[in-house]
């Protein structure tokens, strides 16, 4: 089994179709899933799936989800997330050999260019196994 963080759409008139539309996709596919309800405000949803190949056969389907994504960890603030994130022994190795960038993402409110820059760059500190930033075609992107 295998926890992925599932993002939906954000359309108000469309809230109460998500989780509906997804159950209902995974359960004509044969794949069990198990997850919490979802509240119509909600956008993120933790979900169990047997594989990442099950995931993705659901959520390439579903025309309510957004992204689909793996969560390497969480914290209440950036710096505690700074730390958690290198405190991860796979973390550098997951980007040797490839280019990646960072993306900001915010629910409910949005950030301007400059705000965004910043929050990336503190995540400078952190090795990224001598990787190459490439903003215009990444092999990995950390939201």
């Amino acid at each position: 089994m295998v926890r992925l963080l599932v993002v939906f759409v954000s359309r108000e008139e469309l809230n109460s179709v998500r989780l509906p539309e997804f159950l209902s996709v995974a359960e004509t596919l044969g794949i069990s899933v198990s997850c919490e309800a979802l509240e119509d405000s909600e956008v993120y949803l933790q979900v169990e799936f047997p594989s990442v190949d099950a995931a993705q056969r659901i959520c390439d389907r579903c025309v309510m989800v957004k992204g689909v994504f793996e969560v390497w960890a969480s914290a209440s603030s950036y710096d505690a997330l700074v730390e958690a994130l290198s405190k991860l022994p796979r973390f550098a190795d997951s980007f040797r050999g490839k280019r990646f960038k960072y993306a900001v993402e915010s629910f409910g409110r949005s950030h301007t260019r400059e705000q965004q820059v910043k929050l990336m760059q503190r995540f400078e500190s952190l090795d990224h196994g001598g990787a190459a930033v490439s903003l215009s075609a990444p092999d990995i992107v950390i939201w």
